[in-house]
């Protein structure tokens, strides 16, 4: 529960930050699809890398019954 607590609070912060920044590229030429499509896959990697990082840290800890 804590690390999708964590996640999420990473998600509200990840997105303001890459989504205004494709904002802004898209507003100075105009490509507003391909920035935000890239802004998209970009996010869409890090959820991955962190989502990869918390299942090997959570089986690293889970205690063995």
């Amino acid at each position: 529960m804590v690390i999708m607590k964590a996640l999420s609070l990473a998600f509200a912060i990840e997105v303001v930050d890459i989504f205004a920044q494709a904002q802004l590229t898209a507003a100075l030429n105009y490509y507003y699809l391909e920035a935000f499509v890239i802004a998209v896959i970009v996010y869409m990697v890090i959820a991955y890398i962190v989502t990869q990082v918390a299942d090997k840290t959570e089986r690293a800890l889970r205690v063995r019954s």
